[in-house]
């Protein structure tokens, strides 16, 4: 535990808890026995949509528990990996860049279902996916866990609906019997925490680009294979200034300070020449929060060019022109690199990390890489009659020999 964690101590031990299990019993807190067509039939038929301070309900930390407390009733519960049989195939859990997945079998309510349906009690925000754990009392019946959905997607796109832990009826895990069981289908969400939801409603743009909330303060860290790649500093993006330590200040925020585009030189590996034989423009498009990624636009550039402005048709005129979303490779006829950015936001700041490494010359790398195989023998030879010698001259020396 770290000090001054608080409550984020439990939550963080729930994550390395579910990298070295499969065990979703993990997430079956705040569960109540009660079945879930007991709970439904006390609510009213197509359940109104729900408004922002229904959200009071989600839990604060996404699809962990934030306490203890929340697990006081889940000592019986059994995972189906131990039982013989399973209503639901195993759910698949995924944590990326701090985002936490989950996809299995889910209950959803769908157009023109009878009124006497229990499913049709749900609202069309709320999921019940299917977790494969059951309790002794009811081993034919299913967990399930309460989502509410608060950003979703065009069944055509191919991201995932965004939802957070909800209680029905103070319920975050119901039992679900076989019969709703066969009803689900398989869905993927992303569940969020009540502070990532504050986050992205305070900081999202509107049609026009601007923020609601107060403003995001940025800082751009850049990180570089030095000295193989410079960074040129002569050219200050709009809105920005640097710092002594490769760092960009954001002194204006709005739309257009969250494009912007660096210069970048590399060095000549031969000591003959120490000019730069060519440069990158790397262009950044940034999010405003976790839900918009930020992306990399990397491409060559004129050597002559360096510390000018491009235009946008110039920009776009490059062959070798590689978009990238969060990481990912760029690779032409004489370089290869790697190129990763990441953002962190606490409360109002976003500090961004633009890493750019692995840098090689092709040409080197393929030389080194099909040296003829006798090169190598000799080498190994070589090395072999060194240590020979060495051998000799220390047993020659033991028996007293010059």
């Amino acid at each position: 535990m770290q000090y001054g964690e608080g409550e984020k101590a439990f939550v963080r031990l729930q994550r390395e808890i579910m990298k070295t299990t499969k065990d979703h019993s993990l997430f079956a807190w705040g569960f109540s026995a009660l079945p879930l067509e007991n709970i439904l039939a006390s609510m009213p038929h197509d359940a109104s949509a729900p408004h922002d301070n229904e959200l009071s309900e989600a839990s604060e930390a996404g699809l962990f528990a934030s306490h203890p407390r929340a697990f006081g009733a889940c000592g019986s519960i059994i995972a189906h990996s131990v039982l013989d049989h399973s209503h639901v195939k195993q759910a698949k859990v995924e944590e990326n860049q701090g985002d936490c997945s989950i996809e299995s079998e889910t209950i959803i309510r769908s157009a023109g279902i009878p009124e006497e349906d229990l499913v049709g009690r749900l609202s069309r925000f709320q999921r019940i996916v299917l977790l494969p754990c059951s309790i002794p009392e009811a081993p034919h019946s299913v967990l399930g866990i309460v989502l509410r959905l608060w950003q979703w997607h065009h069944p055509n796109q191919e991201h995932p609906a965004r939802a957070v832990r909800d209680g029905l009826h103070g319920a975050y895990t119901v039992l679900v019997s076989s019969e709703l069981a066969i009803k689900a289908e398989v869905k993927k969400y992303l569940v969020d925490s009540l502070q990532d939801v504050a986050r992205y409603r305070e900081f999202a743009k509107d049609e026009r680009g601007v923020r609601a909330g107060s403003a995001l303060r940025r800082t751009l860290i850049v990180k570089t294979s030095k000295p193989i790649l410079a960074l040129c500093k002569t050219i200050e993006p709009p809105g920005w200034q640097w710092s002594p330590n490769d760092a960009l200040l954001c002194m204006h925020t709005g739309l257009a300070s969250d494009h912007l585009a660096l210069q970048f030189a590399s060095a000549a590996h031969s000591s003959r020449s120490k000019e730069a034989r060519w440069a990158l423009l790397v262009s950044l498009q940034l999010g405003s929060n976790n839900f918009t990624p930020d992306r990399i636009t990397v491409q060559t550039m004129p050597v002559s060019r360096l510390g000018s402005r491009l235009s946008e048709q110039e920009m776009r005129a490059a062959a070798d022109r590689t978009e990238i979303t969060n990481q990912g490779e760029f690779c032409n006829a004489k370089v290869k690199l790697y190129a990763r950015i990441e953002t962190r936001y606490i409360f109002n700041q976003a500090i961004t990390t633009l890493t750019i490494d692995g840098l090689l010359e092709k040409q080197r790398a393929d030389r080194d890489k099909y040296r003829p195989n006798d090169q190598r023998i000799a080498a190994t030879t070589a090395l072999g009659a060194s240590a020979a010698a060495i051998g000799g001259f220390m047993v020659g020396s033991a028996f007293g020999g010059s």
